[in-house]
């Protein structure tokens, strides 16, 4: 989604589109940070996979280059640089929402680590340092059907070690 910015919009001086931004006028980052938040917000929940699309990693990078404005910019709004970095997550725990995602994607076929591996394009090695986080995205039944996977067979006392808080 390309957001299209016109000379009149606040936002548009501080964009992309105008190369010209460049010039040392004041910036009011409150107004800017007021007006870009809800768009923040919607951007974030789409890019966690809430529309069943796959899920992308949050990061301050991301977002600006989605909205189309520069990271500099971004970082002076407090509000919404707040909200991304609460947002943002480590890669293994991206990666055990990717896999969460390539399971329900899977589901009416038989369910194996390595069509899950290939789905989301990880090797069985980052497979394993995502389980811990598994947890946070899914109830137990998937979580430990998604171990046990790894695993080969059903290891309660593997299975209790990795476990963690998300």
């Amino acid at each position: 989604e390309n957001l299209v910015f016109h000379k009149s919009d606040v936002l548009y001086n501080y964009s992309r589109a105008n190369p010209s931004h460049t010039t040392n006028k004041a910036k009011n980052y409150n107004l800017i940070d007021e007006q870009l938040f809800p768009q923040v917000k919607q951007l974030i929940i789409s890019l966690q996979g809430a529309d069943g699309k796959r899920p992308q990693k949050v990061s301050i990078g991301k977002v600006a280059r989605l909205l189309n404005i520069t990271e500099y910019a971004l970082k002076h709004c407090n509000k919404c640089l707040s909200y991304i970095q609460e947002h943002s997550e480590i890669t293994e725990k991206h990666w055990a929402r990717e896999i969460i995602w390539a399971y329900h994607q899977l589901l009416p076929d038989t369910i194996t680590k390595t069509k899950l591996c290939h789905a989301i394009n990880i090797d069985q090695y980052n497979y394993s340092a995502c389980l811990p986080y598994l947890q946070c995205f899914a109830d137990n039944t998937t979580v430990n059907l998604l171990k046990s996977l790894y695993f080969g067979i059903f290891h309660h006392f593997y299975l209790h070690k990795l476990s963690t808080t998300c």
